[in-house]
């Protein structure tokens, strides 16, 4: 059985998963895997657009989005 994925978001944020550490390029790309992996619920992408991105942000919320996966 492999096991779960494990995110450490205090100190350096790393995502362990049964391949080893993945590397998390962009801060970004951190702060949305983050705040995904910690809200209670499904996260609409307009929110976490407006929260990355104040303008023109649903371009890169998808190219972030494709990345995390």
């Amino acid at each position: 059985m492999t096991p779960a994925p494990h995110l450490t978001v205090y100190g350096p944020t790393t995502l362990i998963t049964g391949d080893g550490i993945l590397p998390l390029g962009s801060i970004k790309l951190r702060a949305a895997l983050c705040y995904l992996a910690l809200s209670a619920g499904p996260v609409a992408r307009e929110a976490l657009s407006w929260m990355l991105w104040t303008h023109a942000g649903r371009r890169n919320l998808r190219q972030l989005l494709y990345q995390i996966r």
